[in-house]
């Protein structure tokens, strides 16, 4: 049974105010497509709350349907690797991500249909230089100013929802129908229509 919106107790004032809303998120959106700000193939149809912010928005492809929440960020950096017409950054029809979610990628983010993303919700491919035993070869230089270091593109399939708060990073796939818990720091492989939470799945 699949639960539909209970419109009865709200009030005329909230509705008047979230109709604005919407109407607001789909301007920002037709006048971003309509300039060309996006790769080509973007849809007209795509939505963002107020305050979005792009770094090489010609890198990335919105399906249609798609929307973002406030304070949105999308970066996409050019490396030795990258410089190619190709989008780096996907999203596919219909996914949703609430407000202040950052992707940022110089390997490639490809977000399938009907994704459905929290609020604070990062999906990002790369480090500030490098980590682990060899950050000491680096520990000496202001992490703003190592290389962006890729590990690998990130993959999250059609029908997944990502949870609050999330953390997902490069070199991972996202299997189809999976759920990432809030919080959760997602380090390796999703199995399809299974639920990872932390750094577990079950």
């Amino acid at each position: 049974m699949t639960s539909k919106r209970d419109f009865h107790r709200e009030s005329w004032i909230n509705l008047l105010l979230r109709l604005q809303l919407a109407a607001l998120r789909r301007a920002r959106g037709l006048v971003l497509s309509g300039l060309g700000a996006f790769a080509p193939g973007t849809s007209r149809a795509i939505t963002f709350g107020k305050a979005p912010r792009f770094i090489n928005s010609r890198a990335i492809r919105l399906g249609t349907g798609s929307g973002f929440g406030d304070f949105a960020r999308i970066e996409c950096y050019s490396t030795a690797n990258s410089r190619s017409s190709a989008p780096v950054i996907e999203i596919g029809e219909r996914a949703s991500f609430g407000d202040c979610v950052h992707l940022g990628a110089i390997s490639g983010i490809q977000i399938g249909r009907s994704v459905l993303c929290g609020s604070k919700v990062i999906i990002i491919d790369h480090n500030h230089g490098l980590t682990g035993a060899e950050l000491e070869t680096e520990s000496n230089t202001p992490p703003a100013e190592r290389k962006l270091v890729g590990r690998g593109p990130i993959v999250v399939e059609d029908n997944v929802w990502i949870g609050e708060g999330a953390c997902i990073l490069g070199g991972v796939t996202v299997g189809f129908g999976a759920v990432i818990g809030a919080n959760s720091v997602v380090t390796k492989d999703v199995p399809p229509r299974t639920t990872y939470i932390g750094r577990v799945t079950i």
